[in-house]
């Protein structure tokens, strides 16, 4: 059985050596892919990119070759359907690379895949041959208000801080803008955010504040601020993606004296004091002298 075994081989590579009728047993291997690039969308969960190839085996006709595909690419998991198969020579045969893109990745990153195919014949190898395909994912844009305080309570004309947290939830790295949807009810007031552009990678948040000042004279009122964070790269596709935040503002009015004039003060006012006595004995005086009259 041995015999027979390296008696094959070796007939094998005198073939490979020699050729036969203008042809050699070392096939010429081609590979194709379709598309080139594959692109995803990524949620929750992992998915999966699929790509259409095909090897062709120009060689002997009447040699079957064995042909066994690999896939590869860092850090993914990737496989070809089906793995082996035997082919003759001058035919092609058609299977899939997948490849399993894990949940969380960056639409940032981009991947290269590794198609690669070996041929053989009798357990000698022959040939093999490598093509290339890529795999990106489609940007997901996402972006989270948070507070603690829902209310707030504030003096005219003093001023109160309204802290928050925003977060970017989509798979890359996102410019997010920050603006007051209602700034006409607040005519007179001083509202502004610390910061109104933010650039942030995935998963990043950042704290933030808005300060909110009443005017001086502001009456006891009740307030809602509304504010939004959207995503401008989203808005360059047209695309809105934004989230919204309201603050109840109670403002407490600073007291007012009546119509702005000075108490009254009994001191200084006509028949009090000396000089309300000498009024009052002047009068008793010429109330007395007309009587004796």
């Amino acid at each position: 059985m041995r015999a027979s075994v390296s008696l094959a081989v070796l007939s094998l590579l005198c073939l490979a050596a020699f050729p036969v009728s203008g042809q050699s047993l070392v096939p010429i291997v081609e590979l194709s892919v379709t598309p080139p690039e594959q692109y995803v969308n990524l949620t929750t969960s992992s998915v999966q990119a699929s790509f259409d190839c095909t090897v062709f085996v120009e060689g002997l006709p009447l040699v079957r070759y064995r042909v066994n595909l690999t896939a590869f690419c860092e850090g993914w998991d990737t496989r070809c359907e089906p793995a082996l198969f035997t082919i003759t020579g001058q035919a092609n045969e058609s299977f899939r690379a997948i490849v399993t893109v894990p949940a969380g990745t960056s639409s940032t990153m981009q991947h290269q895949v590794e198609i690669l195919a070996n041929v053989s014949s009798a357990g000698v190898p022959l040939a093999n041959n490598i093509t290339y395909a890529l795999v990106s994912v489609w940007p997901a844009y996402g972006v989270k208000l948070a507070t603690d305080t829902q209310r707030v309570s504030v003096d005219a004309g003093k001023e109160v801080i309204w802290p928050f947290t925003l977060e970017n939830t989509g798979n890359g790295r996102d410019s997010i803008s920050i603006t007051t949807v209602n700034p006409s009810s607040f005519a007179g007031w001083t509202v502004t955010c610390n910061r109104t552009a933010i650039n942030l990678d995935t998963n990043a948040s950042i704290n933030l504040k808005y300060t909110i000042k009443p005017p001086a004279d502001a009456r006891n009122q009740t307030q809602i601020l509304q504010f939004r964070a959207y995503s401008k790269y989203a808005y360059a596709k047209n695309l809105t993606v934004e989230q919204k935040l309201e603050l109840e503002i109670s403002v407490k009015a600073v007291p007012q004296a009546g119509n702005g004039s000075k108490p009254t003060d009994k001191k200084n006012t006509p028949g009090a004091g000396w000089a309300g006595l000498a009024l009052a004995l002047a009068l008793a005086a010429m109330a007395a002298f007309w009587k004796r009259k």
